[in-house]
C-alpha cells in the first residue's frame, strides 16, 4: 500500500482552511491545518509534510520568514509550497517565490484551480468529475480548420 501524502494548510481563516482541507483530502492527502506560522513551523520541525499551502497575509505572522525557515531545515527543499495571495501583486509573488515557494495561487479560486495546483506540485492525479466544465473537451461544430 502506498504511503499517504501529507499537507499542512497555514491560513488565518477557519473557513478557508476548512474549504481547502476538504478539497485536498478529496485528492487523497492527510491534511493538517493551523492559523499561525509559529505553530506551522513547530509542526514542520517535528515532521515536514509533502505540501504546505501558505497564505501570504496572516496577522502577526511572517510568511516570508516562515518559508526561509522551512527551506533551511535539513530536508526542507523536498516539501512543496503553494503560496496563496489575495491579489496579483508581482512584487509579493516574487518575494514568495524568491523565499522558496514553488508556485502561487490567487484567492478567490475555483476548486479545480486548487486541485490542479496541488496535483501539479505533488504529481497526484486529480479526479475529473462528470460536471467539471473546466476539463471537458469543447463541443465541435462545423469543420476543423
Amino acid at each position: 500500500m502506498a504511503v499517504q501524502k501529507t499537507c499542512l494548510i497555514v491560513d488565518d481563516s477557519d473557513v478557508v482552511r476548512r474549504m481547502m482541507r476538504t478539497i485536498i483530502e478529496d485528492l487523497g492527502f492527510h491534511v493538517d491545518d493551523t492559523a499561525t506560522t509559529d505553530d506551522a513551523l513547530k509542526r514542520c520541525k517535528a515532521k515536514l509534510p509533502d505540501l504546505i499551502v501558505l497564505d501570504w497575509h496572516i496577522p502577526a505572522c511572517q510568511p516570508i520568514e516562515f518559508l526561509a525557515a522551512i527551506r533551511s531545515l535539513p530536508t526542507g527543499r523536498q516539501t512543496k509550497v503553494l503560496y496563496v495571495l489575495t491579489n496579483n501583486d508581482r512584487a509579493e509573488i516574487g518575494r514568495g517565490i524568491t523565499a522558496g515557494a514553488d508556485d502561487y495561487m490567487i484567492k478567490p479560486f475555483y476548486r479545480v484551480a486548487l486541485e490542479t495546483k496541488v496535483a501539479t506540485l505533488t504529481t497526484t492525479k486529480r479526479k475529473v468529475l462528470d460536471d467539471d466544465i473546466y476539463f471537458q473537451p469543447p463541443l465541435r461544430t462545423g469543420t476543423a480548420v
